[in-house]
C-alpha cells in the first residue's frame, strides 16, 4: 500500500495471531501512522427452523425445532495496520454473514415439534455438528 492511501469498504480482516474481525473499514491516520476503524454490523435477533440436530446448552434440539439467537450489538474496532495480515474486501452481505458466524449468541428453545424431545437420537448417527437452520446456516 502507498503511503497514504487509503481503504474504504466492506471487508474480511485476518489478524496476526489468528483473529478476524468483519465489517465496513476505514483508514484513520494519527499522526503519521495509519489505523482501520472497523464497524462491525449489528445482526438482529432470529428465529431459526432446524433441519438437523443442535447442541442447545446441555440438551440436543431436534430437526423442526425453533430456536431464537440473540442479537449481536454493533461495534466500532481500531486496528493497527502493522496487525493485519490480510484486507478481503467483501460484500455487505458476506460481511453480516461473517459476523452471524463467528460471535456467540445465546440460543434458546422457542419450539418443538410435535412428540419431539430435547435428547439425541439414541444411535448418534443423525446428529450434524452445528446442525443447518432452514434460514440458513446456524
Amino acid at each position: 500500500m502507498e503511503l497514504g492511501a487509503k481503504f474504504e469498504g466492506w471487508a474480511l480482516i485476518e489478524l496476526w495471531g489468528k483473529q478476524r474481525e468483519a465489517g465496513y473499514v476505514t483508514t484513520q491516520y494519527f499522526g503519521g501512522d495509519a489505523m482501520f476503524r472497523v464497524q462491525v454490523p449489528c445482526i438482529p435477533a432470529s428465529e431459526e427452523t432446524l433441519t438437523g440436530w443442535l447442541l442447545v446448552g446441555d440438551r440436543f434440539a431436534p430437526p423442526g425445532a425453533v430456536i431464537a439467537r440473540s442479537a449481536i450489538p454493533a461495534r466500532i474496532r481500531l486496528i493497527a495496520a502493522g496487525a493485519v495480515f490480510a484486507l478481503n474486501p467483501a460484500t455487505e452481505a458476506a460481511v453480516h454473514a461473517a459476523v452471524a458466524g463467528s460471535e456467540h449468541r445465546e440460543v434458546t428453545f422457542v419450539s418443538l415439534p410435535d412428540g419431539a424431545q430435547r435428547s439425541a437420537p439414541e444411535d448418534g448417527g443423525d446428529i450434524e455438528p452445528g446442525g443447518k437452520a432452514a434460514a440458513g446456516e446456524v
